[in-house]
């Protein structure tokens, strides 16, 4: 029977789990227009190249040639204006997938954080129990305790969470696509770490962000 750390864990890891599934809808609509957009864009290079076949083709006798000529156009103008107004729904869309993303990113940061912290607590506690530094030794235990063994093993957990400025919105993007896969490896190392109490993430985390150097 699960004990009640079990149950808040659970409930925590559930958030973020929620949080990564409402990325599906807001993808998926995202990936929908951009079809659209493909769509479009292939019918206008076929209507332009419907007008230089019907400007080069002498069979046609003037009457016919302007009548075809005026519809391609006009289809080609059509097409054209619903690009134009499909691309500013694809940014839209796109800036709604880059905010829900970091907000599920954050929200898995922030247990991948006291996942961390844990670990490094862990460190000082065994430390403590076997060793003793001596007086004025030029050494930071806290340091120490940060790039020992328990806390290193969980670091490369935390990359997909970061959202990183450095690298383009594909990048990014990419990233939050995989943001399921990438929790799924984090949650079974969570719930698996002996004496770990975690706090559910905020309505709105602190999102872990990579930024170029000054």
């Amino acid at each position: 029977m699960p004990n009640q750390t079990d149950s808040n864990n659970a409930a925590a890891l559930n958030a973020v789990a929620a949080l990564i599934d409402g990325l599906d809808p807001i993808i998926g609509r995202f990936d929908d227009l951009n079809q659209q957009k493909a769509t479009l864009e292939a019918a206008v290079a076929e209507s332009q190249e419907l007008e230089k076949k019907t400007l080069n083709d002498e069979s046609l006798d003037h009457e016919s040639a302007t009548a075809q000529l005026v519809s391609s156009r006009a289809r080609s103008d059509v097409l054209r204006v619903r690009v134009q107004s499909i691309g500013q729904k694809i940014d839209d869309q796109l800036k709604a997938v880059i905010a829900a993303g970091q907000l599920a990113q954050a929200g898995a940061y922030a247990v991948w954080h006291q996942l961390h912290q844990h670990r490094i607590q862990r460190s000082h506690e065994i430390f403590q129990a076997n060793f003793k530094l001596p007086w004025g030794a030029p050494v930071s235990i806290n340091n120490m305790m940060e790039d020992a063994t328990l806390p290193k093993e969980v670091v490369p957990l935390k990359t997909p969470f970061e959202f990183d400025r450095t690298h383009p919105v594909e990048f990014n993007l990419d990233r939050i696509r995989h943001l399921r896969q990438a929790f799924a490896e984090l949650r079974p190392v969570v719930e698996a770490e002996p004496s770990l109490v975690l706090q559910a993430p905020t309505s709105a985390p602190e999102l872990s962000v990579v930024s170029r150097a000054a």
